[in-house]
């Protein structure tokens, strides 16, 4: 890939994408991205968008259905964001989501040591960001939701509302290799651009 003029927040926000998407990308970059190499591309599927005009500037398999990985996360946290109108309201650490996800020996933020404790939602959006935490993901499924199967079909509805025609969410942790989406419909979620204001809301 040859990237010159390149913007740098942008690159950066890319980049923490697909550390996240791991096997299928979709990239968007602004106009100033002026020449695209794709003869080491080696992930399954790629998307490049130009997000200045949304033109398509390059495509491989990208309606092909992928793994999401930890980019589930993001869907969990924006979903928390609609959702809990105070950020510093607080959030009783329960048992079950936290036995949910120590039956699956996940990484977590530690919230599992604080059973019976309350922190802000702020605190547990953080713990689903920065250290990747299962358990915090979990724990905003049960606030939000009620139950995890109500958090995922909720999760569903608003991939639908954003036009993804092919991504299905089961849980709000990104474990199962059942939660899916195509490089054409992370584009429609706008991933990158989403992660990057969230980040911004929640300083």
């Amino acid at each position: 890939m040859i990237l010159k003029k390149y913007n740098v927040s942008r690159v950066v926000a890319i980049i923490l994408v697909l550390v996240m998407m791991f096997t299928s990308a979709c990239i968007s970059v602004s106009a100033e991205v002026v020449a695209f190499d794709d003869s080491n591309v080696l992930t399954d599927t790629l998307l490049l968008v130009d997000t200045d005009s949304g033109q398509v500037l390059y495509s491989k398999n990208s309606d092909l259905k992928r793994p999401m990985a930890s980019t589930v996360k993001i869907m969990t946290c924006i979903l928390a964001l609609e959702n809990i109108s105070d950020l510093d309201e607080k959030i009783k650490i329960t048992k079950e989501p936290i036995n949910d996800i120590m039956n699956m020996g996940a990484a977590t933020a530690g919230f599992e040591n604080h059973v019976g404790e309350s922190f802000s939602a702020r605190d547990i959006i953080h713990g689903v960001l920065l250290p990747s935490g299962c358990e915090a993901a979990q724990i905003l499924s049960y606030y939000v939701g009620g139950t995890p199967e109500n958090f995922a079909k909720m999760m569903n509805e608003k991939a639908q509302e954003l036009g993804c025609k092919d991504t299905y969410f089961l849980e709000g942790h990104g474990l199962s290799d059942e939660n899916y989406t195509t490089a054409n419909d992370a584009e429609q979620l706008d991933i990158f651009e989403r992660y990057v204001k969230f980040l911004n809301s929640i300083d």
